[in-house]
């Protein structure tokens, strides 16, 4: 159905410095997901936990209890989707689209100049693409596989769409859209079928002109 989750193992050790007969809060986002009794449980405590892989937010985990020595935390960014791959390597996929596809990729443009010209070219996995068309409505939305690659199928011939990227929290902190080019467009670009719209996304830091 295009929702994403990802399984974790929360594994919890404490040392004896914790009292034995006091119990241990085990806390995500906000909610209680267990208890660790210190004198009964065994030392290390996994719990199973599923989240939402759509790069969107924080995970907050914290351990609780009245003494300051047991008391932990542990925050991560939301993973992204991983959906399957389509088979193509980075920024190959325009190469094949028949007449009534659009695809493309989404790479790192280490050089920012909008072109894949990287001796290795790597592709963004997790960014939503979404399809809409000319009368404004969301034709059909998807995410990019591990090569950055992403697919749109049997789409009507003739029409104009509007391909829309939107970078999830966890890559919009690092990557930003760089400079339009022979392989990149902005994060809406107008297409119709059999076209290929791709997008060039850089970390500034690691960036030097």
């Amino acid at each position: 159905d295009g929702t994403f989750t990802a399984d974790y193992d929360l594994l919890i050790a404490w040392e004896t410095t914790c009292p034995a007969w006091e119990e241990v809060t085990v806390n995500h986002n906000g909610n209680t997901i267990g208890t660790i009794d210190p004198l009964t449980d065994p030392n290390p405590t996994t719990f199973p936990i599923t989240i939402p892989a759509d790069g969107v937010g924080m995970q907050d985990f914290m351990l609780s209890n009245t003494t300051a020595s047991c008391l932990d935390s542990l925050s991560f960014k939301s993973p992204v989707p991983c959906p399957p791959d389509l088979g193509d390597p980075p920024g190959a996929i325009c190469n094949s689209l028949a007449s009534t596809e659009i695809g493309g990729t989404v790479f790192n443009d280490a050089n920012f100049n909008g072109t894949m010209d990287e001796v290795t070219i790597i592709g963004i996995q997790g960014i939503t693409v979404n399809l809409w068309d000319e009368n404004n409505s969301l034709v059909a939305s998807t995410y990019t596989d591990s090569n950055g690659n992403y697919l749109f199928s049997s789409l009507p011939i003739g029409i104009e769409y509007r391909v829309n990227f939107i970078l999830p929290e966890t890559v919009a902190c690092l990557y930003k859209i760089t400079t339009s080019g022979l392989d990149n467009g902005t994060d809406v670009q107008f297409v119709q079928s059999g076209d290929c719209a791709s997008l060039g996304v850089g970390n500034p830091d690691d960036y030097c002109p």
